[in-house]
């Protein structure tokens, strides 16, 4: 039976936080759109007639969320790092920062999964068993997910601005909530849907 993202864990590989997040932004300047829209044709015609996934549309597809995971991954890991700093220790100048990031690198995920990668498992020739509800669930938490990152920015902002120092372990809890839960979600979409992207069948687990 497929589970929703929140049952699995990402093991975080540590890179370069400031050069990813660099590239995101870069990404995001050059690339204001997502790739395809939600009538992309993702499959063709053989001539025999049959209906087959068109592996250079999932290809792309494939490497733009592993674009966007990678981003998450930075955001998460530099949030990983304020959080065990905290109350102790912290850089104002990087929670700002840090927290005028949080809402858009979420969002532009969400936006390139729900027009475009769902789009694409929704239209795979052979039906997936339990596809439909997984990727229903994963909507809903992308709308918990942005609802967080905006209390998540507005308190890191607040604590960067000089906000008070005795919230700094209340501040940690959040943070770690938030960017555990995105790490869940992002090691869910890697087992399930991009072998979906590579094969056109499910992975399933019992």
């Amino acid at each position: 039976m497929w589970q929703s993202g929140r049952d699995f864990s990402l093991i975080c590989i540590k890179e370069n936080v400031d050069a990813i997040l660099q590239s995101c932004l870069q990404h995001e300047m050059n690339q204001p759109g997502t790739i395809g829209e939600p009538d992309t044709p993702f499959c063709r015609m053989t001539l025999s007639g049959e209906a087959i996934l068109d592996t250079s549309a999932a290809n792309e597809v494939a490497k733009e969320l592993g674009f966007h995971h990678r981003c998450q991954t930075a955001l998460c890991n530099t949030l990983e790092s304020i959080a065990d700093n905290l109350p102790s220790s912290v850089d104002n100048q990087q929670c700002l920062s840090v927290a005028r990031r949080i809402f858009s690198t979420v969002r532009k995920a969400h936006e390139f999964e729900e027009r475009t990668l769902f789009p694409l498992l929704e239209a795979l020739p052979q039906p997936v068993d339990g596809l439909h509800d997984s990727l229903e669930r994963l909507r809903f938490e992308h709308w918990e997910d942005e609802s967080f990152a905006e209390e998540v920015s507005e308190s890191l902002r607040e604590y960067g601005a000089g906000g008070n120092r005795a919230d700094g372990e209340k501040l940690a809890y959040m943070l770690r909530g938030f960017f555990e839960g995105l790490r869940r979600h992002m090691a869910f979409e890697a087992e399930h849907l991009l072998p979906l992207l590579q094969t056109g069948t499910a992975t399933q687990r019992s």
